[in-house]
């Protein structure tokens, strides 16, 4: 029996569980431990042998939840940055516009 045979039987095996329950629980823009776990997720997507799951608390149980709904949460916590940051935009040109409109008028004014 060969070494790769026998490392591939092996990984045919082995079953890594990844918990994504502060994704899945998170409301706001990722920080902290929910931004490690997004981006290890992510990172870990398509590996064969990495399974995802999450805790209910109800039920005190853990459940298998499927890479496409964990790269929908990652994706939905994420877009809570971009409309920030859209929003953070707006704000920074109105005030800009507003600073030049009163510079133009002081020099109008002169």
């Amino acid at each position: 029996m060969n070494l790769t045979f026998r490392f591939q039987s092996l990984m045919a095996r082995i079953m890594i569980w990844f918990d994504v329950t502060t994704v899945i629980r998170w409301s706001s823009r990722p920080v902290g431990v929910v931004r490690v776990v997004a981006e290890c997720a992510k990172r870990y997507i398509s590996h064969e042998y990495i399974y995802f799951c999450h805790y209910d608390e109800q039920h005190s149980k853990y459940y298998k939840i499927s890479s496409e709904e964990v790269l929908s949460n990652i994706d939905h916590i994420y877009s809570k940055i971009e409309i920030e940051h859209k929003s953070n935009e707006e704000e920074h040109k109105s005030k800009e516009e507003e600073k030049y409109l009163k510079i133009e008028k002081f020099f109008l004014d002169l």
